[in-house]
């Protein structure tokens, strides 16, 4: 069977059209499954050397890069949610994007801006230095909600980089599910701020040691091997 970085590579040759098709089918073909049973029963060496980088992202969830290509900017990411947390703020992303719900079951809200002024603060962030998110104020804005989706396991659903959406784990149970960017289309994400945010301009995502990956890793595992 193809490893993670062959299977981005074929759908990265593709374009983001195929962004959608990668993150379905490295589930339903068990490239997954194939990906975590290797990594976590295979040799020790193998254990120690490619053992995958993950943050406790300050959105609510632990993000967990399991591939990537450099010449295609692509990566395969898993986002393990904490019971019933919730993304900190509206915000858009630096690529389009795929995601599939392995467990669990989560909530996205979309929105637009509406006025450059309001009531909500306008950011630029720029990507993390080591777990460290700066944002930079723009303006004060408004805006509008547009959409309100539920997934549920099974489900996936694909978004432009400047897309402004929040989303909620809206479940009691462990919510999981399966990332796949594209290519970078912009230097910035655009996050908004509600009146009562922290008004703190620096985000700290701290990393994760290798015992509490390997943990969320085993149960990811087993979530998927029940289906």
């Amino acid at each position: 069977m193809l490893s993670l970085n062959e299977v981005l590579r074929k759908y990265a040759e593709q374009g983001s059209d195929a962004l959608e098709s990668a993150v379905d089918e490295i589930v339903q073909l068990g490239y997954l499954a194939e990906y975590l049973h290797d990594l976590l029963e295979g040799p020790k060496s193998s254990y120690a050397s490619q053992f995958p980088v993950g943050y406790r992202h300050p959105n609510g969830f632990t993000k967990i890069r399991l591939a990537e290509l450099s010449d295609y900017g692509w990566a395969i990411r898993l986002h393990v949610w904490a019971e019933q947390s919730a993304d900190d703020n509206i915000h858009s992303h630096r690529w389009k994007f795929a995601s599939r719900i392995l467990s669990g079951s989560l909530i996205e809200e979309t929105y637009d801006i509406t006025a450059e002024a309001g009531e909500y603060a306008k950011y630029y962030c720029a990507p993390s230095v080591q777990g460290r998110y700066s944002l930079s104020f723009q303006h004060n804005c408004d805006v509008r909600p547009v959409g309100r989706d539920l997934y549920q396991p099974g489900a996936s659903y694909a978004r432009d980089a400047k897309t402004l959406h929040m989303a909620f784990a809206d479940s009691t149970s462990r919510v999981v599910t399966l990332f796949v960017q594209g290519s970078e289309q912009a230097t910035f994400t655009t996050v908004i701020r509600g009146p009562r945010s922290d008004v703190n301009s620096n985000v700290v995502a701290p990393r994760c040691s290798k015992a509490e990956l390997k943990e969320l890793l085993q149960e990811v595992a087993g979530l998927i091997a029940r289906g």
